[in-house]
């Protein structure tokens, strides 16, 4: 941060290097809880980014803003540039930032309680990456669906979609989101005693 901080004073103008720092300064806050600057830095990089009309910039940027209210706790505020973003990324044709958004949007929506929005969000994103061949990125997709479809409380398509994930996961090395899955998979089962 203390480097970012010294870069951000040398820039006179708004241009791309001055948005891409206060996008990493944005990150930067909010790894250190700090999510009041992270939503300042990061709005201020959309504001830059807004004016250079580049689609794909501007959702990368929708992006990390929604990501800084979703680590804030702030769904609300997350849902609104999300779906922004996903104008954005659908107008510059970048799949890849779609899943992305998709993803967001669907485990925004799930911690908001509406698991059908969270499901066909995931199912987008799914599909998205299915067709790009972007099968890590299509694990997670599938463990975002199954803890929908868990919401939802339709367990056997829960199971067999985590069922589906595991292996694509393993593939990808994956742990982490392998461990959550589990957890999640346990906690259902529980759930059916």
């Amino acid at each position: 941060r203390q480097y970012g901080l010294k870069a951000l004073e040398l820039y006179k103008y708004n241009n791309d290097e001055k948005a891409y720092c206060l996008n990493l300064l944005g990150v930067v806050s909010v790894r250190l809880g700090d999510f009041a600057s992270g939503v300042s830095y990061t709005k201020q990089c959309v504001d830059i980014d807004m004016r250079s009309g580049d689609n794909d910039r501007i959702a990368l940027s929708l992006s990390t803003l929604a990501g800084t209210y979703i680590a804030a706790d702030k769904p609300k505020d997350a849902e609104k540039y999300i779906m922004m973003g996903l104008e954005y990324a659908a107008n510059g044709k970048n799949t890849l930032r779609q899943t992305i958004l998709l993803g967001m949007a669907s485990e925004v929506n799930y911690k908001m309680g509406d698991y059908t929005k969270a499901l066909n969000f995931a199912e987008q994103a799914y599909r998205l990456d299915s067709v790009a061949a972007r099968w890590p990125r299509a694990a997670i997709r599938l463990s975002q669906k199954a803890t929908a479809l868990i919401g939802m409380e339709r367990y056997a398509e829960a199971e067999a979609t985590f069922e589906k994930a595991f292996p694509l996961l393993r593939d990808a090395n994956n742990y982490h989101s392998l461990a959550i899955d589990y957890n999640h998979l346990g906690f259902m089962m529980l759930k059916q005693h």
